[in-house]
């Protein structure tokens, strides 16, 4: 079985995620090719078994227009057209037996993913089965258009997969539901090193939010509750890593802030965040925050929290609540509601035997396999092989 894995990013969770998939399929014995661009820069390597084609395009701003939105939103709109030709080309020349598909735009892939090779069958990773925010190129009729193009789905959750039923008239059968993946690591050591070096004091209770800022991501939702955490205990401070976005600027951040009077308990680190700081700032938490107020999909976030056994509160969107709730690995909370948000966190600080066993628990989960890169890569071969059975006639 050969597959070229279409990964249109540099970096990010997306990245990691496809190095990982790829990795762990080429060590099953799969016939794997990464189409990505020349700068792809996961936090994981790339096996030399993984046949690395970087011919695409990076999608970024154009540095002489950041305040232009409008010619960015074409520069962007274009790079995406031109990555969507090259991805034809290439499986043209290739062949695949699958093209897997981490990313779409719909608004093109509508129509281009018609015209692949015959023998090419396409599966489609749903990261997002609904855009974190509305536009023209991922319109929800171009979207359905795409998802019934595509020969198999693959999603994180039984939420999820219940979404993309119910929006979208997706074909049941044709989708495979298979967890993210997480690398495990040892961070025991790593944990009580960072907490020293960045001078986290030791009664200290810190809460991380983390990743790209999104007005969905309930950033608000979560100042709002530590406007009443901070008046019940001065040892909450928390930390907001990410970079700003058009739709959530630093400015407004560092206003509201200092607006509500939290200014002094909220450490502010607005820009790409690093794979070495990211790992830091995971290890100096006590407590990972995912305060969604609508979400359709599954986080890299989490996943990362359970790399270090962080105990979470999740609100009950998408696949968080289902997650959290199966493995038992922190609290649901719901939606947009700041004064829960707020309870369920001083139910954790208060409670360090709850912690430890959120965190038992996550550990339980890893130990068991449940989320191995090797299972994943398993799973994920069941999926190609069914939609190339059904293409095998009876004669055949």
């Amino acid at each position: 079985m050969t597959v070229m894995m279409y990964v249109p990013v540099e970096r990010g969770g997306l990245a990691d995620y496809s190095a990982q998939l790829c990795n762990a399929l080429a060590e099953q014995g799969c016939t794997t090719t990464l189409l990505s661009c020349a700068g792809f820069s996961p936090s994981v390597p790339l096996n030399n078994d993984v046949h690395f084609l970087p011919r695409l395009r990076p999608v970024g701003s154009l540095s002489g227009f950041r305040s232009l939105y409008l010619v960015r939103a074409v520069d962007r709109t274009l790079r995406y057209f031109v990555n969507c030709l090259i991805r034809q080309y290439w499986a043209h020349q290739l062949r695949p037996s699958i093209l897997h598909l981490q990313l779409v735009t719909p608004i093109y892939d509508q129509f281009l993913l018609s015209l692949l090779p015959r023998e090419t069958r396409v599966v489609m990773t749903v990261h997002d089965v609904l855009p974190h925010e509305s536009s023209l190129k991922e319109a929800p009729r171009f979207l359905r258009r795409v998802y019934l193009r595509c020969d198999s789905l693959i999603v994180h959750s039984e939420a999820n997969r219940r979404t993309l039923i119910d929006n979208f008239s997706a074909n049941a059968a044709a989708i495979h539901v298979i967890p993210h993946g997480v690398a495990d690591r040892d961070i025991a050591v790593f944990k009580n090193v960072a907490r020293r070096d960045c001078g986290i004091p030791t009664d200290a209770f810190t809460i991380l939010f983390f990743g790209s800022l999104r007005p969905d991501k309930g950033l608000s939702v979560l100042f709002d509750a530590m406007v009443m955490l901070v008046q019940q205990d001065p040892r909450i401070r928390l930390i907001v890593a990410g970079a700003p976005s058009r739709s959530v600027p630093a400015s407004w951040m560092r206003h509201t802030v200092r607006d509500l009077g939290i200014e002094s308990r909220v450490e502010l680190r607005l820009d790409w965040i690093s794979n070495e700081l990211a790992s830091q700032l995971f290890a100096v938490s006590d407590l990972v925050v995912l305060p969604y107020t609508h979400f359709d999909s599954q986080s890299g976030v989490l996943t990362q929290a359970y790399q270090f056994r962080i105990p979470l509160i999740v609100s009950d969107v998408g696949s968080l609540g289902e997650t959290v709730r199966h493995d038992l690995s922190g609290l649901v909370v719901p939606p947009g509601d700041p004064g829960m948000l707020a309870q369920a966190v001083l139910a954790m600080m208060r409670s360090p035997r709850l912690c430890q066993v959120l965190a038992t628990n996550m550990d339980n989960a890893m130990l068991e396999g449940k989320y191995s890169w090797s299972r994943v890569a398993r799973l994920t071969l069941e999926a190609y092989r069914s939609c190339l059975d059904k293409s095998v006639q009876p004669d055949e």
